[in-house]
């Protein structure tokens, strides 16, 4: 399977500058937030998978969750000074329907993605992997495992050529999960939106 990254390296260039100007980071040393970072999302990521919690009857991953929608608070309309109009965000049904899952392994690729950056990947990068793979006769938690493993300070993380193997077995993982790479790339493009306006508004 042949992915091109070329289009998400060039949001995340955006987002990270943003934010750098924004917070006033210029100058600063950035990578070892930004794998820690990764390793924090790794960690909810695996725990919104649930597949290796043996002591739990649910071991399921959670796929959908239904919530109230955060603009209009489940009453599907917002109020104006006269009136009321429809909401936008939900689209007037007062709810809407999230990938946890999906969700997660999203965030933990704008920090992969960031990494690059921080590391110089080109951005016309396009990464190669033997898949797809069957869920079932794959090992997500050692999967996991070997992602923490490359997501440390230790690593050592000095040229572009260190960052493909986690950018590779990342996306296999993600045909681990079920991911297929057209919802992550909408999911991406989704959250790099939300990431924008919590920028705008003092996130």
């Amino acid at each position: 399977m042949v992915i091109n990254l070329q289009p998400l390296f060039e949001k995340q260039r955006q987002l990270d500058k943003y934010i750098v100007k924004t917070k006033g980071l210029e100058g600063q040393d950035l990578l070892p937030n930004k794998i820690l970072a990764l390793q924090v999302e790794l960690g909810e990521l695996a725990n919104e998978w649930r597949g290796f919690k043996h002591w739990s009857d649910n071991k399921n991953p959670v796929y959908t969750a239904q919530i109230d929608c955060p603009v209009c608070h489940g009453k599907g309309f917002k109020e104006a000074a006269t009136f009321a109009y429809g909401c936008n965000r939900c689209g007037g049904t007062g709810y809407l329907v999230k990938h946890p899952l999906l969700e997660e392994y999203v965030d933990c690729l704008h920090f992969i993605l960031s990494i690059g950056l921080e590391l110089g990947v080109p951005e016309e990068y396009v990464v190669e992997f033997e898949g797809p793979f069957d869920p079932d006769e794959g090992d997500p938690v050692h999967q996991f495992m070997k992602l923490f493993s490359l997501a440390t300070v230790e690593h050592p993380y000095s040229h572009a050529g260190d960052w493909f193997p986690l950018a590779e077995q990342f996306i296999a993982l993600g045909e681990m999960l079920g991911l297929t790479w057209e919802e992550i790339e909408a999911a991406y493009h989704a959250k790099w939106e939300e990431n924008i306006r919590r920028q705008q508004t003092g996130y």
